[in-house]
């Protein structure tokens, strides 16, 4: 048996959905913060993008996880973990 889910979301509600609602404000802390460190001795910014981008692609990755788990085969025998 096949299910297919279709979402028609706007880029907003989806970032709601996923508990992102907030990620404006974020965005705006973030480069204020990048801003004031530009030209500066030893500038992290490197460090600090992949760092950001790191928790971003576990927060994802997670999330992924948790919306296949519940339509895993479970008749399969094996658990993925």
């Amino acid at each position: 048996m096949k299910v297919h889910i279709e979402v028609d979301l706007s880029p907003q509600e989806a970032r709601e959905l996923m508990g992102l609602d907030g990620v404006d404000q974020m965005q705006r802390l973030f480069l204020k913060a990048i801003s004031g460190e530009v030209g500066k001795e030893g500038y992290p910014m490197m460090d600090f993008f992949q760092a950001f981008v790191k928790q971003g692609q576990d927060a994802l990755e997670s999330y992924r996880k948790a919306m296949e788990a519940p339509t895993k085969n479970k008749s399969s025998g094996g658990s993925e973990h």
